[in-house]
């Protein structure tokens, strides 16, 4: 059953964190410095787009992108985890730009494999 659009907005904020904390540390590995950055809607926007999640109501992609972080989180997948699946794709590319989408790209497609998936964009599978 799809959780309420309340929980899904609860859920994006703990995500947008998340979120926030992989990505600073994928750019760190990626740039072999310490980054701190906070990932911009858009770019959250283009990867959920391109991966295929949809508006739900007044959920954006990007929003439904953190809640879905956020959730797995809650739901026992470890940050450890989450960076691991991410830090293969981004390998290679030619900037922190590309390899943040390549590396985010990967995290939604492993999220998106679990049946609980669906109770945060709203739809079965």
């Amino acid at each position: 059953m799809p959780l309420a659009e309340r929980s899904v907005r609860s859920l994006a904020r703990l995500g947008d964190a998340i979120v926030n904390f992989l990505a600073s540390a994928l750019l760190t590995l990626h740039a072999g410095v310490p980054r701190g950055i906070k990932v911009a809607d858009k770019l959250l926007r283009e990867v959920a787009l391109g991966e295929g999640l949809r508006r739900r109501g007044q959920l954006r992609p990007e929003d439904l992108f953190e809640a879905l972080v956020g959730y797995a989180w809650l739901r026992g997948v470890k940050t450890e985890h989450m960076l691991k699946v991410m830090c293969s794709p981004a390998l290679g590319a030619e900037s922190e730009e590309e390899a943040l989408k390549r590396g985010l790209a990967a995290l939604l497609r492993d999220i998106l494999r679990n049946d609980w998936a669906s109770e945060v964009i709203g739809r079965t599978s």
